[in-house]
C-alpha cells in the first residue's frame, strides 16, 4: 500500500494557500493589498503583546490549557486585524482604477501577505501548542517556520524595488505629458478675437431676395379677414370687397377655395340663431369698436350651431374637421 509523504503534502497545501491569495491581489491592486499588509503586521504585534494576557483570562474562565488559550487569543487578534482592518479598509476605499503594473504588484504583494500570515500562524503553533516538529520537515514549511526573518527582509527588499520602479514610471509619464500653465498668467493674457469680416468688392451690388409668403390652399386657405364682433342687434352690411361670408336667398353657394358645391341653393342663416355677427375688420372702425368694447361690460356669447351627422356645418353645409371650433367658410361657432 503506497504511503503518503506528509511533508510533501504539507508543502503542497501551503503553496496552494499562498497561490489562492494572488488572484485577489491582481483584482484589488497594490494600494488595497498594502492595507492588508498593514493589518497583518498590526494583528501580529497585538497578538505578541496581548496574547498571553487574554489567553490567561480565557483559560481561567473556560478551563482551557494555557498554551491553547494563548494561541486562540493571538490567532483571533491576527485574523481580526487582517480581515477587518486590512480587507475592510480596502473595501472602504471604494472602486479604484488600477493599471497593469499596479495589478501585478498587487498579486505579488498578496502572495507575500499570505506567506506572512502563515509564518506567524506556524510560529505560534510551534510556540504555544508544541507541534513544530511535524511542520519543519518540508521545504516550504521549514522556510515559513524557521526563516520568517529572511521572509520579512526579502519582502521588504522586493517592495522597495517595486516602489523605485513606480517612481521611475511616473516620472517618465510626467515628462511626456505637457506641463500645466500658471492660472495667473493665463488670466492676464487677452483672449483671441476673430477679426470682423468686411464685405469684399465682389459682394457689392448683390441683391438678397426676401422671403415670399406662400398662400395656403384648400380648406386650410385664408378665409375671412381679421374680424371684430358687432354689438347685439346691429345689421351686417357687405362692403362689396371680396366674397360675402354667406350667400343670400336664391344664390348659389360657392366655396371660398374656388370649388363649386354643385350649384346647391341654400338660405342665409337667421340672425336669431347666432347672436354674434362678424364683419370684416378695418382700421377706420377700430377706434369706434374699441370705445364700444370698453363701454360693454360683457360680450354676448354666441350660441353653438353644431355639426351635422355627415360632418358639415349646420349653417352653410361646408365640410368641417374634428378639431374645428369655427366653420372655415362662414365663421359660425361649431
Amino acid at each position: 500500500m503506497p504511503q503518503i509523504d506528509t511533508p510533501l503534502l504539507l508543502d503542497i497545501l501551503l503553496g496552494l494557500v499562498i497561490l489562492l491569495f494572488v488572484p485577489f491581489g491582481v483584482r484589488r491592486g497594490v494600494a488595497k493589498e498594502a492595507i492588508v499588509s498593514a493589518g497583518i503586521l498590526l494583528g501580529a504585534i497585538l497578538g505578541e503583546r496581548f496574547g498571553q494576557t487574554w489567553g490567561a483570562e480565557l483559560s481561567a474562565r473556560f478551563a482551557l490549557e494555557q498554551g491553547a488559550a494563548t494561541f486562540a487569543a493571538s490567532t483571533l487578534l491576527l485574523f481580526g486585524c487582517a480581515f477587518l482592518l486590512g480587507y475592510g479598509g480596502g473595501a472602504a476605499l471604494g472602486a479604484m482604477r488600477s493599471g497593469t503594473l499596479s495589478r501585478l504588484t498587487g498579486g505579488l504583494l498578496a502572495a507575500f501577505n499570505a506567506a506572512l500570515l502563515l509564518s506567524f500562524l506556524l510560529r505560534w503553533i510551534d510556540e504555544f501548542l508544541q507541534q513544530g516538529a511535524a511542520l519543519d520537515e518540508g521545504i516550504l514549511g521549514e522556510a515559513l517556520l524557521r526563516q520568517s526573518d529572511l521572509l520579512l527582509l526579502g519582502g521588504t527588499g522586493v517592495l522597495l524595488a517595486l516602489t523605485v520602479v513606480g517612481w521611475l514610471v511616473n516620472a517618465a509619464r510626467s515628462r511626456r505629458q505637457p506641463r500645466e500653465l500658471d492660472g495667473s498668467l493665463i488670466a492676464g493674457m487677452p483672449g483671441r478675437q476673430r477679426p470682423v469680416r468686411v464685405a469684399s468688392a465682389a459682394d457689392g451690388g448683390k441683391y438678397e431676395p426676401g422671403i415670399e409668403p406662400v398662400s395656403r390652399s384648400g380648406r386650410f386657405g385664408q378665409g375671412l379677414d381679421a374680424t371684430s364682433p358687432l354689438p347685439a342687434g346691429a345689421a351686417f352690411t357687405h362692403s362689396g370687397q371680396g366674397p360675402a361670408p354667406w350667400p343670400g336667398a336664391g344664390q348659389a353657394t360657392v366655396a371660398i377655395n374656388g370649388h363649386d358645391r354643385g350649384g346647391r341653393v341654400e338660405h342665409a342663416p337667421e340672425t336669431q340663431n347666432d347672436d354674434t355677427v362678424w364683419s370684416a375688420w378695418s382700421a377706420a372702425t377700430s377706434d369706434e369698436d374699441s370705445a364700444r368694447t370698453e363701454a360693454t361690460d360683457r360680450w354676448p356669447v354666441a350660441s353653438s350651431v353644431g355639426v351635422t351627422d355627415d360632418e358639415r356645418c349646420a349653417v352653410c353645409r361646408a365640410r368641417v374637421g374634428a378639431r374645428d371650433v369655427f366653420c372655415p367658410e362662414c365663421g359660425a361657432t361649431l
